[in-house]
């Protein structure tokens, strides 16, 4: 994508969704084999080595490895990577010294990179698109970094000894891709990040000496991604597409969350979420000062039952873990708002609630197939039950809430004394139910009358495959 080679079917299609297609049709025509796969299905590919020797052959003196056949390396090289068999440091610096017109530079994993021999050549070459240096043993990138005005891709993934960027980087006004994962000794972000006005995906998972987010990143209005938000000592508000994981953390091993609520003993105010109608994941764990996600103006907006906006039009998933003070989506109490006129997310599919016990007032998901609920209350997902499709005005996405629910965990969810209406999930597959210790029966009094007259047409959780009941004392039926 930053050389430029994929390109959008659409004007609405993102590179993304496009370079996706791409590669499902390298895998299709046997281009790319999945060559190993771990325990959550995330697939490693390789290139088939017929493949490799064709792509080698065509590309030319294009495309070189710098390694034993240093020479190969010249003013017409535009892809270089390094070969795990290197000559003299000295020797590569002076070859890569010619390769000036070098538009992507991948380093090797394995390989020790010192900053005096590598990364200032590197570092030169103005018309570098893509520059990847992730697993190095660099301690921070030259100030000359500044001055790759086409970089669109920086990955500096896996680099342990990375302590801080330089200040130039702002000035990458087209860089689109900045991967810092693992970068486990990284302790600030450049002060004008927020500069990076092109960029789309920032990667920061892993970066536990992490102390705050700089100022501004509101200005970031491409922002698809940001793989880690953490909460310190100066806040500021974020506006992203696509994802968004947030997360308070401490360098100590005490709870998280600790920075925010014992030390600055302020309350936690997200950005508005609302606004941003592309975000497709959410994910907010270990906020202890985290009460509300949407400040008052919501909540009067809904309680007024004058809402027409979309709720969140593309949320796919909802994440909200350890939040022992989160009481609510909205601000102040929203008892007001009847069942109705509270919003619902029209496409979430996948929403997990743990250990939250003070939560009690959610919008409506009635299109979520796989529901986790641990420690919490259980008013949410009864209030969802209620919904009556003909009062929703919602698009047409929406369905009934009986239809779309295939998987159902509840546990630990203390005010769960019956399950409203669980009969009418005819999609429902699998149901664990465990520690509730209010629960005394499954079904409401109604289905029960139903049974016992013995006029029950309906099929019985017709796709029932699993059900699992442990630890509920008084369930009686």
């Amino acid at each position: 994508m930053a050389l430029g080679f994929i390109q959008p079917l659409s004007e609405d299609e993102d590179l993304e969704d496009a370079g996706y297609e791409y590669f499902k049709y390298l895998v299709w025509r046997s281009f790319l084999d999945c060559e190993s796969m771990d325990y959550l299905g995330k697939c490693w590919f390789t290139m088939h080595d017929l493949m490799h020797d064709l792509a080698y052959s065509v590309a030319g003196e294009e495309y070189c490895i710098v390694g034993l056949k240093t020479e190969n390396v010249n003013g017409r090289s535009r892809h270089v990577s390094f070969d795990a068999h290197l000559v003299s440091p000295l020797e590569i610096r002076n070859t890569l010294l010619r390769a000036t017109k070098v538009r992507s530079f991948a380093g090797n994993m394995n390989l020790p990179l010192f900053l005096q021999y590598y990364i200032a050549p590197i570092a030169n070459c103005k018309y570098l698109r893509m520059l990847d240096l992730s697993g190095s043993n660099i301690k921070m990138l030259p100030h000359s970094t500044g001055n790759l005005k086409h970089l669109k891709a920086l990955y500096l993934s896996n680099i342990k000894s990375l302590l801080k960027l330089p200040s130039s980087l702002p000035r990458l006004q087209l860089l689109e891709t900045l991967d810092l994962d693992w970068c486990s000794s990284l302790r600030t972000l450049p002060s004008k990040t927020s500069r990076l006005v092109s960029l789309k995906h920032l990667q920061l998972e892993g970066c536990a000496e992490l102390d705050y987010m700089p100022r501004g990143l509101g200005k970031l209005t491409r922002l698809q991604k940001l793989s880690w938000f953490v909460v310190g000592r100066t806040t500021g508000e974020v506006r992203m597409k696509r994802s968004l994981n947030a997360s308070n953390h401490t360098k100590s091993r005490e709870a998280a969350g600790d920075r925010v609520s014992r030390k600055q003993d302020v309350k936690l105010h997200l950005p508005p979420l609302h606004q941003l109608y592309s975000l497709k994941v959410i994910q907010l764990s270990r906020l202890e000062a985290l009460e509300n996600v949407s400040e008052t103006e919501m909540q009067e907006e809904l309680v007024s039952g004058k809402s027409t906006t979309i709720f969140f039009p593309s949320l796919e998933e909802l994440q909200i873990d350890d939040c022992p003070n989160f009481k609510g989506w909205w601000k102040g109490d929203v008892g007001e708002a009847s069942n109705p006129h509270l919003p619902c997310f029209p496409c979430l599919s996948h929403l997990t609630i743990n250990h939250c016990p003070n939560l009690t007032t959610m919008p409506l998901f009635p299109s979520v197939t796989e529901l986790e609920l641990k420690n919490t209350s259980s008013k949410p997902f009864q209030e969802t039950m209620k919904l009556k499709l003909t009062k929703i005005e919602a698009p047409s996405s929406i369905l009934d809430p009986r239809s779309r629910l295939e998987y159902l965990y509840i546990d630990e969810v203390k005010d769960l004394g019956s399950m409203s209406s669980l009969h009418q999930l005819y999609s429902l597959k699998v149901i664990r139910l465990s520690r509730l210790e209010a629960l005394e029966n499954v079904s409401k009094i109604e289905m029960q009358e139903e049974l016992v007259s013995g006029k029950s047409t309906t099929i019985f959780f017709p796709s029932l495959e699993e059900l699992q009941i442990d630890d509920c004392p008084n369930l009686k039926g």
